[in-house]
């Protein structure tokens, strides 16, 4: 394809909205077809729509975690058994990575609660 260098090789949203586009035309010259304003358009959509279901995630699993302190106090043992020391120290400044976030199961089953809400 004649895409500029920086899209060669990602695999990002982006790139992957204009192979899908250069597809679907059956071209392989990006130049030529792709609207910039409405991929940009369409970009935007899409971050909207994500932060929209961030938003209700959170407010849904924040709502119910109030409504009932017992799943609470026990999502917050969950992360202070992980993170231990951490959180004693500076509970404002724990850093966590992936790995120690997927070790937490009670979490993960809040958060799945929360998108079934």
């Amino acid at each position: 394809k004649s895409n500029p260098d920086f899209l060669q090789e990602n695999t990002d949203f982006l790139n992957l909205m204009i192979d899908a586009h250069l597809e679907e035309k059956q071209v392989s010259d990006w130049n030529n077809i792709i609207d910039l304003d409405l991929l940009v358009a369409e970009c935007v959509t899409f971050v909207a729509a994500g932060s929209e279901t961030t938003s209700i995630l959170l407010t849904s699993a924040f709502y119910h975690l109030t409504k009932y302190p017992e799943t609470l106090k026990k999502l917050r043992k969950e992360l202070r058994d992980l993170l231990g020391e951490r959180y004693e120290k500076d509970p404002d400044h724990v850093i966590t990575n992936f790995l120690e976030i997927d070790q937490l199961p009670y979490l993960t089953g809040v958060v799945h609660e929360s998108l079934r809400l």
